[in-house]
Protein backbone atom coordinates (compact mmCIF):
# COMPACT_ATOMS: atom_id res chain seq x y z
CA UNK A 1 0.00 0.00 0.00
CA UNK A 2 3.07 2.86 1.01
CA UNK A 3 3.65 2.41 -2.80
CA UNK A 4 0.57 3.07 -4.33
CA UNK A 5 -1.10 6.54 -5.22
CA UNK A 6 -4.60 7.63 -4.45
CA UNK A 7 -5.93 10.86 -5.85
CA UNK A 8 -7.98 11.40 -2.87
CA UNK A 9 -7.38 10.47 0.93
CA UNK A 10 -10.38 11.09 3.08
CA UNK A 11 -9.03 10.80 6.54
CA UNK A 12 -12.43 9.72 8.61
CA UNK A 13 -14.63 7.21 7.94
CA UNK A 14 -17.63 9.18 9.65
CA UNK A 15 -20.90 10.45 8.14
CA UNK A 16 -18.84 13.41 6.44
CA UNK A 17 -16.27 11.49 5.31
CA UNK A 18 -17.88 8.54 3.36
CA UNK A 19 -19.71 10.88 1.85
CA UNK A 20 -17.00 12.64 1.05
CA UNK A 21 -14.85 9.70 -0.44
CA UNK A 22 -18.72 8.17 -2.26
CA UNK A 23 -19.22 11.73 -3.77
CA UNK A 24 -14.95 11.74 -4.95
CA UNK A 25 -15.15 7.99 -6.04
CA UNK A 26 -18.63 8.52 -8.37
CA UNK A 27 -16.83 11.83 -9.80
CA UNK A 28 -13.85 9.56 -11.33
CA UNK A 29 -11.51 10.01 -8.13
CA UNK A 30 -9.17 6.85 -6.84
CA UNK A 31 -10.44 7.10 -3.69
CA UNK A 32 -9.17 5.83 -0.35
CA UNK A 33 -10.87 6.43 2.86
CA UNK A 34 -8.73 5.67 6.97
CA UNK A 35 -10.38 5.89 10.09
CA UNK A 36 -8.72 4.63 13.36
CA UNK A 37 -11.96 3.17 14.54
CA UNK A 38 -14.99 1.22 12.78
CA UNK A 39 -17.02 3.50 10.15
CA UNK A 40 -19.52 5.29 10.99
CA UNK A 41 -18.11 7.27 13.62
CA UNK A 42 -20.98 8.72 15.98
CA UNK A 43 -23.16 7.20 13.49
CA UNK A 44 -22.67 3.80 14.70
CA UNK A 45 -25.16 1.50 16.23
CA UNK A 46 -24.71 -1.09 18.91
CA UNK A 47 -26.99 -4.28 19.22
CA UNK A 48 -27.42 -5.23 22.60
CA UNK A 49 -29.44 -8.83 22.49
CA UNK A 50 -32.10 -6.78 20.33
CA UNK A 51 -31.81 -3.50 21.88
CA UNK A 52 -30.08 -1.10 18.82
CA UNK A 53 -28.51 1.13 20.72
CA UNK A 54 -27.65 4.54 19.01
CA UNK A 55 -25.19 6.79 19.56
CA UNK A 56 -27.41 9.24 21.72
CA UNK A 57 -30.78 10.18 20.25
CA UNK A 58 -30.58 10.08 16.36
CA UNK A 59 -32.84 11.84 14.18
CA UNK A 60 -32.28 12.42 10.60
CA UNK A 61 -34.21 15.77 9.14
CA UNK A 62 -36.36 15.24 6.51
CA UNK A 63 -35.39 18.16 4.00
CA UNK A 64 -31.90 18.36 4.92
CA UNK A 65 -28.89 18.30 3.05
CA UNK A 66 -28.21 14.65 4.39
CA UNK A 67 -31.55 13.11 3.32
CA UNK A 68 -31.26 14.53 -0.03
CA UNK A 69 -27.79 13.09 -0.53
CA UNK A 70 -29.18 9.76 0.69
CA UNK A 71 -31.90 9.49 -1.95
CA UNK A 72 -29.83 10.63 -4.64
CA UNK A 73 -27.54 7.56 -3.89
CA UNK A 74 -30.92 5.27 -3.46
CA UNK A 75 -30.00 5.12 0.20
CA UNK A 76 -33.01 6.49 1.87
CA UNK A 77 -33.30 5.11 4.87
CA UNK A 78 -36.44 3.34 6.24
CA UNK A 79 -38.26 5.09 9.38
CA UNK A 80 -41.19 6.93 10.96
CA UNK A 81 -41.56 10.54 12.32
CA UNK A 82 -42.39 10.85 16.20
CA UNK A 83 -45.75 11.62 17.27
CA UNK A 84 -46.11 14.94 18.10
CA UNK A 85 -49.68 14.79 19.62
CA UNK A 86 -48.15 12.71 22.82
CA UNK A 87 -45.53 15.74 23.10
CA UNK A 88 -44.91 17.22 26.85
CA UNK A 89 -42.83 19.43 28.88
CA UNK A 90 -42.08 18.94 32.93
CA UNK A 91 -41.57 22.29 34.09
CA UNK A 92 -40.81 21.28 38.21
CA UNK A 93 -42.31 18.17 38.49
CA UNK A 94 -45.42 18.72 37.30
CA UNK A 95 -46.13 17.51 33.51
CA UNK A 96 -48.21 19.28 31.12
CA UNK A 97 -49.34 18.87 27.45
CA UNK A 98 -46.97 20.95 25.15
CA UNK A 99 -49.22 23.56 23.29
CA UNK A 100 -49.08 21.93 19.87
CA UNK A 101 -52.48 23.05 17.91
CA UNK A 102 -55.23 25.81 18.84
CA UNK A 103 -57.13 23.65 21.54
CA UNK A 104 -54.12 22.89 23.65
CA UNK A 105 -52.79 26.31 23.32
CA UNK A 106 -55.80 28.33 24.64
CA UNK A 107 -55.83 26.13 27.33
CA UNK A 108 -52.40 25.91 28.40
CA UNK A 109 -51.37 26.96 31.63
CA UNK A 110 -47.31 27.36 30.71
CA UNK A 111 -48.33 30.57 28.94
CA UNK A 112 -50.38 34.12 29.95
CA UNK A 113 -53.31 34.30 27.91
CA UNK A 114 -51.05 37.36 25.95
CA UNK A 115 -48.19 35.30 25.83
CA UNK A 116 -50.57 32.64 23.67
CA UNK A 117 -51.34 34.89 21.61
CA UNK A 118 -47.52 36.06 21.09
CA UNK A 119 -46.29 32.23 20.68
CA UNK A 120 -48.79 31.60 17.85
CA UNK A 121 -48.44 34.46 16.14
CA UNK A 122 -44.36 33.96 16.43
CA UNK A 123 -44.80 30.03 15.42
CA UNK A 124 -47.09 31.28 12.35
CA UNK A 125 -44.54 33.51 11.41
CA UNK A 126 -41.43 31.29 12.07
CA UNK A 127 -41.36 29.38 8.07
CA UNK A 128 -41.15 33.21 6.72
CA UNK A 129 -39.58 35.01 9.47
CA UNK A 130 -36.16 36.91 8.20
CA UNK A 131 -33.71 34.96 9.47
CA UNK A 132 -30.86 36.58 7.89
CA UNK A 133 -31.43 39.87 9.68
CA UNK A 134 -30.79 38.03 13.09
CA UNK A 135 -27.72 36.81 11.57
CA UNK A 136 -24.50 37.62 14.00
CA UNK A 137 -26.86 38.22 16.99
CA UNK A 138 -27.50 35.35 19.62
CA UNK A 139 -30.71 34.00 20.22
CA UNK A 140 -30.86 35.78 23.45
CA UNK A 141 -30.71 39.37 21.79
CA UNK A 142 -33.14 37.68 19.25
CA UNK A 143 -35.45 37.40 22.00
CA UNK A 144 -34.75 40.63 23.67
CA UNK A 145 -34.91 42.39 20.29
CA UNK A 146 -38.42 41.10 20.04
CA UNK A 147 -39.14 41.74 23.50
CA UNK A 148 -40.76 38.07 23.98
CA UNK A 149 -41.91 37.72 27.44
CA UNK A 150 -40.52 34.98 29.67
CA UNK A 151 -43.00 32.44 29.47
CA UNK A 152 -42.89 32.44 25.43
CA UNK A 153 -38.65 32.72 25.66
CA UNK A 154 -38.87 29.33 27.56
CA UNK A 155 -40.78 27.48 24.85
CA UNK A 156 -39.42 29.28 21.92
CA UNK A 157 -35.66 28.05 23.83
CA UNK A 158 -37.46 24.45 24.70
CA UNK A 159 -37.73 23.90 20.75
CA UNK A 160 -34.35 25.60 19.77
CA UNK A 161 -32.96 22.92 22.24
CA UNK A 162 -34.32 20.19 20.92
CA UNK A 163 -33.91 20.47 17.02
CA UNK A 164 -30.06 21.68 17.56
CA UNK A 165 -29.11 20.26 20.60
CA UNK A 166 -27.09 23.41 21.67
CA UNK A 167 -27.44 25.01 25.17
CA UNK A 168 -25.80 28.60 24.97
CA UNK A 169 -28.45 30.88 24.39
CA UNK A 170 -25.99 33.82 24.66
CA UNK A 171 -23.07 32.31 22.31
CA UNK A 172 -25.32 30.55 19.90
CA UNK A 173 -26.67 32.55 16.53
CA UNK A 174 -30.14 33.41 16.28
CA UNK A 175 -30.22 32.59 12.62
CA UNK A 176 -28.43 29.46 12.70
CA UNK A 177 -30.93 28.69 15.82
CA UNK A 178 -34.05 29.90 13.42
CA UNK A 179 -32.72 27.81 10.54
CA UNK A 180 -32.71 24.40 12.92
CA UNK A 181 -36.07 24.79 14.12
CA UNK A 182 -37.51 25.19 10.55
CA UNK A 183 -35.66 22.49 9.65
CA UNK A 184 -37.53 20.29 12.89
CA UNK A 185 -40.29 21.77 12.09
CA UNK A 186 -40.75 20.17 8.69
CA UNK A 187 -39.95 16.56 10.33
CA UNK A 188 -37.77 14.18 11.23
CA UNK A 189 -37.47 10.41 11.21
CA UNK A 190 -36.29 7.65 13.55
CA UNK A 191 -34.59 4.96 11.75
CA UNK A 192 -35.18 1.29 11.09
CA UNK A 193 -32.36 -0.71 12.66
CA UNK A 194 -30.56 2.45 13.46
CA UNK A 195 -28.15 4.87 11.96
CA UNK A 196 -26.13 1.52 11.14
CA UNK A 197 -28.29 1.18 7.84
CA UNK A 198 -27.03 4.45 6.86
CA UNK A 199 -23.59 3.90 7.53
CA UNK A 200 -23.44 0.02 5.76
CA UNK A 201 -25.34 1.87 2.95
CA UNK A 202 -22.70 4.36 2.24
CA UNK A 203 -19.59 1.75 2.84
CA UNK A 204 -21.50 -0.93 0.23
CA UNK A 205 -21.85 2.46 -2.03
CA UNK A 206 -18.25 3.10 -1.80
CA UNK A 207 -17.10 0.06 -2.77
CA UNK A 208 -19.31 -0.19 -5.51
CA UNK A 209 -17.75 3.26 -6.59
CA UNK A 210 -14.43 1.72 -6.80
CA UNK A 211 -13.48 3.16 -3.22
CA UNK A 212 -11.06 2.10 -0.85
CA UNK A 213 -11.69 1.87 3.14
CA UNK A 214 -9.46 1.35 5.68
CA UNK A 215 -10.56 0.89 9.11
CA UNK A 216 -8.70 0.18 12.05
CA UNK A 217 -5.81 2.48 10.21
CA UNK A 218 -4.67 5.63 11.91
CA UNK A 219 -3.12 9.01 10.48
CA UNK A 220 -0.09 10.30 12.55
CA UNK A 221 0.51 13.73 9.85
CA UNK A 222 -0.56 14.83 6.51
CA UNK A 223 2.07 16.80 4.47
CA UNK A 224 1.49 18.95 1.52
CA UNK A 225 2.88 21.60 -0.63
CA UNK A 226 -0.84 22.47 -2.33
CA UNK A 227 0.18 20.19 -5.58
CA UNK A 228 0.71 16.74 -3.90
CA UNK A 229 0.25 15.52 -0.52
CA UNK A 230 1.60 12.72 1.69
CA UNK A 231 -0.61 10.96 4.33
CA UNK A 232 1.46 9.05 7.52
CA UNK A 233 -0.65 6.22 7.81
CA UNK A 234 -0.10 3.19 10.50
CA UNK A 235 1.53 1.14 7.64
CA UNK A 236 3.19 3.62 6.14
CA UNK A 237 3.28 7.10 4.05
CA UNK A 238 0.10 7.34 0.97
CA UNK A 239 1.03 9.54 -2.13
CA UNK A 240 -2.07 11.35 -3.25
CA UNK A 241 -3.09 14.61 -4.77
CA UNK A 242 -5.69 15.89 -2.22
CA UNK A 243 -6.79 15.03 1.13
CA UNK A 244 -10.03 15.67 2.93
CA UNK A 245 -9.91 16.19 6.55
CA UNK A 246 -13.50 15.05 7.65
CA UNK A 247 -15.38 14.90 10.79
CA UNK A 248 -12.11 15.19 12.59
CA UNK A 249 -12.77 17.63 15.99
CA UNK A 250 -11.08 20.70 14.65
CA UNK A 251 -7.84 20.22 17.20
CA UNK A 252 -7.12 16.98 16.03
CA UNK A 253 -7.41 18.32 12.13
CA UNK A 254 -5.00 21.67 13.11
CA UNK A 255 -2.86 18.65 15.06
CA UNK A 256 -2.46 16.35 11.48
CA UNK A 257 -1.48 19.29 9.41
CA UNK A 258 1.26 20.35 12.68
CA UNK A 259 -0.72 23.33 13.23
CA UNK A 260 -2.86 25.26 15.94
CA UNK A 261 -6.53 25.55 16.14
CA UNK A 262 -6.50 28.93 15.45
CA UNK A 263 -5.64 28.10 11.55
CA UNK A 264 -9.64 27.68 11.33
CA UNK A 265 -10.60 30.67 13.37
CA UNK A 266 -12.55 31.24 16.53
CA UNK A 267 -14.52 28.37 16.63
CA UNK A 268 -17.66 27.66 19.53
CA UNK A 269 -17.15 25.56 21.82
CA UNK A 270 -18.67 21.69 21.27
CA UNK A 271 -22.11 20.38 21.71
CA UNK A 272 -22.28 17.53 24.58
CA UNK A 273 -24.74 15.72 26.10
CA UNK A 274 -25.44 13.23 28.73
CA UNK A 275 -27.34 10.17 27.54
CA UNK A 276 -29.10 7.30 29.62
CA UNK A 277 -30.61 4.88 26.61
CA UNK A 278 -32.53 2.22 28.15
CA UNK A 279 -33.94 -0.48 26.24
CA UNK A 280 -37.88 -1.45 28.14
CA UNK A 281 -40.18 -3.57 28.29
CA UNK A 282 -42.48 -0.76 27.89
CA UNK A 283 -42.94 2.75 26.06
CA UNK A 284 -42.53 5.42 28.26
CA UNK A 285 -46.33 7.72 29.08
CA UNK A 286 -46.02 10.11 27.70
CA UNK A 287 -44.04 9.55 24.91
CA UNK A 288 -42.13 12.29 23.66
CA UNK A 289 -41.49 15.03 26.91
CA UNK A 290 -39.44 18.28 26.89
CA UNK A 291 -37.92 20.37 29.81
CA UNK A 292 -38.94 23.70 30.16
CA UNK A 293 -36.76 24.76 33.75
CA UNK A 294 -34.17 22.22 32.60
CA UNK A 295 -32.34 21.23 29.25
CA UNK A 296 -33.95 17.84 29.60
CA UNK A 297 -35.06 15.75 27.04
CA UNK A 298 -37.46 12.07 26.99
CA UNK A 299 -38.78 10.26 23.95
CA UNK A 300 -40.04 7.32 22.90
CA UNK A 301 -37.57 5.92 19.56
CA UNK A 302 -39.34 2.07 19.54
CA UNK A 303 -41.61 1.00 18.83
CA UNK A 304 -41.62 4.06 16.44
CA UNK A 305 -38.87 2.70 14.77
CA UNK A 306 -37.51 -0.83 14.62
CA UNK A 307 -34.96 -0.44 17.26
CA UNK A 308 -35.91 -3.16 20.11
CA UNK A 309 -37.46 -6.82 20.27
CA UNK A 310 -40.99 -6.77 19.67
CA UNK A 311 -43.34 -5.79 22.17
CA UNK A 312 -40.30 -3.84 23.76
CA UNK A 313 -39.31 -0.22 23.38
CA UNK A 314 -35.61 2.22 23.38
CA UNK A 315 -35.94 5.16 24.98
CA UNK A 316 -34.01 8.17 24.88
CA UNK A 317 -33.14 10.86 27.67
CA UNK A 318 -30.76 13.38 27.73
CA UNK A 319 -29.32 16.50 29.43
CA UNK A 320 -28.18 19.08 26.65
CA UNK A 321 -24.91 20.17 28.47
CA UNK A 322 -24.13 23.86 28.53
CA UNK A 323 -20.44 24.80 27.66
CA UNK A 324 -18.21 24.21 30.89
CA UNK A 325 -20.43 21.48 32.16
CA UNK A 326 -18.24 19.97 35.25
CA UNK A 327 -21.14 18.64 36.99
CA UNK A 328 -20.68 14.93 38.65
CA UNK A 329 -21.34 12.28 36.21
CA UNK A 330 -23.60 10.95 39.07
CA UNK A 331 -25.85 13.98 38.92
CA UNK A 332 -26.55 13.31 35.58
CA UNK A 333 -27.26 10.46 35.74
CA UNK A 334 -29.63 10.08 38.53
CA UNK A 335 -31.79 13.50 37.11
CA UNK A 336 -31.74 11.59 33.93
CA UNK A 337 -32.78 8.13 35.34
CA UNK A 338 -35.48 10.44 37.40
CA UNK A 339 -37.19 11.65 34.62
CA UNK A 340 -37.22 8.20 33.26
CA UNK A 341 -39.21 7.28 36.32
CA UNK A 342 -41.46 10.32 36.19
CA UNK A 343 -42.39 8.55 32.91
CA UNK A 344 -42.93 4.46 34.67
CA UNK A 345 -39.56 3.05 33.63
CA UNK A 346 -37.82 1.58 36.63
CA UNK A 347 -36.10 -1.18 37.55
CA UNK A 348 -38.74 -3.49 36.76
CA UNK A 349 -39.48 -2.25 33.24
CA UNK A 350 -35.90 -1.46 32.37
CA UNK A 351 -34.22 -4.81 30.55
CA UNK A 352 -30.81 -3.10 28.98
CA UNK A 353 -29.36 0.30 29.67
CA UNK A 354 -26.68 2.24 28.76
CA UNK A 355 -25.26 5.52 30.00
CA UNK A 356 -23.04 8.30 28.44
CA UNK A 357 -21.31 10.42 30.35
CA UNK A 358 -20.59 12.85 27.45
CA UNK A 359 -21.47 12.96 24.08
CA UNK A 360 -20.38 15.29 21.49
CA UNK A 361 -23.14 15.73 19.38
CA UNK A 362 -20.81 18.94 17.13
CA UNK A 363 -17.88 19.97 17.50
CA UNK A 364 -18.45 23.56 17.40
CA UNK A 365 -21.71 25.76 18.09
CA UNK A 366 -21.95 28.68 15.36
CA UNK A 367 -21.60 31.85 17.50
CA UNK A 368 -23.58 34.76 16.94
CA UNK A 369 -19.95 36.83 17.27
CA UNK A 370 -18.39 35.11 14.34
CA UNK A 371 -21.37 35.42 12.01
CA UNK A 372 -23.25 32.54 12.79
CA UNK A 373 -22.99 29.59 9.43
CA UNK A 374 -21.31 32.17 7.39
CA UNK A 375 -18.52 32.80 9.68
CA UNK A 376 -17.73 28.57 9.90
CA UNK A 377 -14.19 28.12 8.17
CA UNK A 378 -14.88 27.12 4.74
CA UNK A 379 -13.56 23.80 3.38
CA UNK A 380 -10.39 25.21 2.27
CA UNK A 381 -9.12 27.02 5.21
CA UNK A 382 -6.67 24.94 5.67
CA UNK A 383 -5.02 27.72 3.17
CA UNK A 384 -3.83 24.72 1.04
CA UNK A 385 -5.84 24.24 -2.01
CA UNK A 386 -5.71 20.11 -1.86
CA UNK A 387 -6.04 20.09 2.23
CA UNK A 388 -9.69 20.67 2.78
CA UNK A 389 -12.24 20.33 5.38
CA UNK A 390 -15.61 18.84 6.11
CA UNK A 391 -17.56 18.35 9.41
CA UNK A 392 -20.59 19.40 11.27
CA UNK A 393 -18.21 22.79 12.13
CA UNK A 394 -17.20 23.58 8.51
CA UNK A 395 -19.58 25.55 5.65
CA UNK A 396 -21.92 27.73 5.89
CA UNK A 397 -24.82 24.98 5.54
CA UNK A 398 -26.75 23.21 7.75
CA UNK A 399 -25.70 21.62 11.39
CA UNK A 400 -25.35 18.11 12.54
CA UNK A 401 -25.21 15.90 9.95
CA UNK A 402 -26.72 18.21 7.51
CA UNK A 403 -24.06 20.22 7.83
CA UNK A 404 -21.20 17.11 8.04
CA UNK A 405 -23.28 15.96 4.22
CA UNK A 406 -23.23 19.36 2.86
CA UNK A 407 -19.51 20.69 3.59
CA UNK A 408 -18.17 16.75 2.57
CA UNK A 409 -20.15 17.39 -1.18
CA UNK A 410 -18.53 20.40 -1.33
CA UNK A 411 -14.95 19.34 -0.12
CA UNK A 412 -15.35 16.02 -2.60
CA UNK A 413 -16.14 18.45 -5.25
CA UNK A 414 -12.87 21.02 -4.63
CA UNK A 415 -10.97 18.10 -4.51
CA UNK A 416 -12.69 16.31 -7.98
CA UNK A 417 -11.80 20.13 -9.70
CA UNK A 418 -7.87 20.24 -8.69
CA UNK A 419 -7.58 16.70 -10.10
CA UNK A 420 -8.68 18.16 -13.26
CA UNK A 421 -6.53 20.87 -13.34
CA UNK A 422 -3.44 18.97 -12.54
CA UNK A 423 -1.46 17.26 -15.26
CA UNK A 424 -2.20 13.37 -15.54
CA UNK A 425 1.10 11.64 -13.76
Amino acid sequence: MSSDRFDVVVVGAGVAGLVAAVEAAKGGARTLVLDARPAGGRARTTDRTGYLFNEGPHALFERGAFMAVLKRWGLEPAGRRPPASGAHVVLGDTLHPFPTGPGRLARTPLLSPASRIRFARLMTRMPRLDAARLAGRSVTEWFDGDDLPDDVRRLVLTLVRVTSYGNAPELMDAAAAISQLRAGLQGVRYLDGGWQGIVDGLVRTLAQAGGTLHAGTAVGAVEADGRSAQVHAAYGPVETTAVILAGLPPAEAARLLGRDQETFGRLGPAVEAACLELGATRPAQPPVVFGLDRPLYLSVHAPVARLAPPGRAMVEVMHYLPPGHERDAVEDRAELAALASRCGLDETTIERERFLRRVTVAHALPLAREGGLAGRPSVVATGLPNVLLAGDWVGPQGMLSDASAASAQASAGAALRLLASVPAR
